[in-house]
């Protein structure tokens, strides 16, 4: 085709930056053809002035950086929700000793028969009732970083309920953090540092916004007495 329609081209979801368009054609044998030609995205609507349009110049090509934009939250409706600790729900359980039962039996003394002795109680080992208590459970460890929900690779939509568990015995603080990408060069803060222990719970609550289609890194991070643990995982935002 000569000087005919292409292709459409739907720019409202990229970011404002220089991108590059290639056009391939074959020919009859075999041959490969290009084209390209480099653009400047702009889907913000400029302001109309008085001055002259200067003209446009080519910029040099570079590799766009992503940022990360998220907007400041109003105070009426804040984009995150921090989760309200339940003073009944203790971060482990302790172990609760084993009541001894008491193994005598009192007789009942009848008309025609002598009350009968009571029987002598045969010692049990340990973990029978009346023995050595059973075995105590297991200790949580030093410090323990995971997060259960969302898991890996999940498509998420606002608000997003941050579940797992940030504890242990040496367990100083924990907090929840977002990133742009797989791999984020900048961390922005859900809520703020909490020093309340959780297990299987609630770790932060997070309302997500401009970021519709974009892929997000969420990292918890445990601090504990001379050590640091942390979890990440990586989601869709729809």
């Amino acid at each position: 085709m000569h000087d005919a329609f292409l292709g459409a081209w739907d720019t409202r979801g990229l970011f404002d930056e220089e991108h590059t368009l290639r056009l391939v054609a074959e020919t009859q044998d075999g041959r490969l053809l290009e084209a390209r030609v480099h653009v400047v995205v702009r889907n913000a609507t400029p302001t109309p002035t008085e001055s002259p349009t200067p003209k446009a110049t080519r910029k040099p090509r570079r590799t766009p950086t992503p940022t990360l934009e998220i907007p400041t939250p109003t105070p009426t409706e804040p984009w995150w929700e921090e989760p309200t600790p339940t003073a009944t729900e203790p971060p482990w359980e302790e172990p609760t000793s084993t009541p001894t039962p008491d193994l005598t039996e009192t007789p009942v003394p009848t008309p025609a028969e002598s009350p009968t002795p009571p029987p002598t109680p045969t010692p049990s080992g340990p973990g029978e009732p009346g023995g050595e208590p059973g075995a105590t459970p297991t200790p949580l460890p030093d410090l323990v970083a995971s997060i259960t929900a969302p898991w890996e690779g999940e498509v998420v939509s606002p608000p997003v309920e941050i579940r797992g568990t940030a504890a242990g015995t040496l367990f100083v603080a924990y907090r929840v953090e977002v990133g742009l990408g797989p791999e984020p060069e900048e961390w922005i803060l859900i809520g703020e540092e909490r020093s309340v222990p959780v297990v299987e719970g609630v770790l932060a609550r997070w309302r997500p916004r401009g970021l519709s289609g974009q892929v997000v890194t969420l990292r918890l991070t445990v601090w504990g007495v001379g050590q640091q643990k942390e979890a990440r995982v990586t989601v869709w935002v729809e």
